[in-house]
């Protein structure tokens, strides 16, 4: 998962309880798609001194051909910022994309490009791909272990 801004130093994993904890909000709030299409939800995130990003792939765990939808989240993060208060908003902003890729039958919208998401009190920004995010972060595991 790359950075909206340009990063000299690796992130810091968002907590394991969080990414899992939005997992599984998304699978409960989403579960019909989820059991229509057969895919589930895989989150992970990263702090980054100037910018927190977290992203949200829908994706089939059995199966690798079957495109996944992955909404990615960037927010600027500025000094002695509160960021509950901005985990918060992303995870609402995960909310407001998912719905809308959901309700159209036929959504075939990906975005490489970062757009900018106004939020009450934050600007964000989002692209959807189809990566997979499972399968990104094997094989970053894979070559942080083996480099």
């Amino acid at each position: 998962m790359l950075s909206r801004k340009s990063q000299a130093d690796n992130g810091i994993s968002l907590p394991d309880t969080w990414c899992k904890g939005l997992e599984e909000t998304l699978n409960e709030v989403y579960e019909k798609n989820r059991i229509d299409s057969q895919k589930t939800f895989f989150v992970q995130g990263y702090t980054y001194p100037n910018e927190v990003i977290a992203a949200a792939s829908f994706y089939n765990s059995k199966d690798d051909t079957i495109i996944p939808i992955t909404i990615t989240l960037s927010a600027d993060l500025e000094e002695g910022e509160n960021s509950d208060l901005l985990l918060k908003s992303i995870v609402d902003s995960f909310g407001a994309l998912f719905d809308e890729v959901f309700s159209q039958e036929d959504w075939n919208d990906y975005y490489a490009d970062w757009k900018e998401l106004k939020t009450k009190k934050k600007a964000l920004f989002y692209q959807i791909t189809r990566e997979n995010l499972k399968l990104t972060k094997m094989a970053d595991d894979f070559l942080e272990k083996n480099s």
